[in-house]
């Protein structure tokens, strides 16, 4: 999956409805490029990635867009996708700790795990994004999981 071919969300997963993007770094600072843009005629709306500003939209047609290239340095996002479907739906009560344990399949390259991926490769893997995130961040690892622990808040995790 190419984050930078305009897509919309709704036609990835028909359930769907509100689609969200937290930045957890900012263009200029940690990386060059990687813009987000909604395609529109006869201009793209583009908007610069920042450190705390969060991108919330519609899931449908209405909102066809995608990310610009990454040209330098290393863009962090916490994607997130709602529903209004009962059906689809489904409630959680992990700990902000289990989340690195936590396997959801799908997603894109930089997005989540591929459900074919063993736990310890999974384990491994976003322990390295982790990781990845921190130095790029500049964060201490108690700043992190302060970090982590608001993000899951955010979510309704507690």
């Amino acid at each position: 999956y190419d984050y930078t071919t305009a897509h919309v969300d709704k036609a990835n997963v028909a359930s769907y409805d509100y689609s969200a993007v937290l930045y957890l770094n900012s263009k200029g600072h940690s990386f060059e490029g990687g813009d987000f843009a909604f395609v529109d005629h006869p201009t793209d709306q583009v908007l610069e990635p920042r450190q705390g500003r969060c991108v919330m939209f519609t899931s449908g047609i209405e909102h066809l867009h995608h990310a610009r290239h990454v040209t330098n340095g290393n863009r962090f996002v916490l994607a997130a996708w709602f529903t209004l479907s009962k059906s689809n739906s489904c409630q959680s009560s992990a700990p902000v700790g289990d989340v690195r344990r936590t396997v959801a399949s799908g997603g894109g390259e930089d997005e989540g795990a591929e459900g074919n991926m063993s736990m310890q490769e999974v384990q491994q893997m976003l322990d390295s994004k982790l990781a990845a995130m921190q130095e790029s961040l500049g964060l201490s690892p108690q700043q992190l999981e302060t970090l982590m622990g608001q993000l899951s808040k955010l979510n309704g995790g507690g």
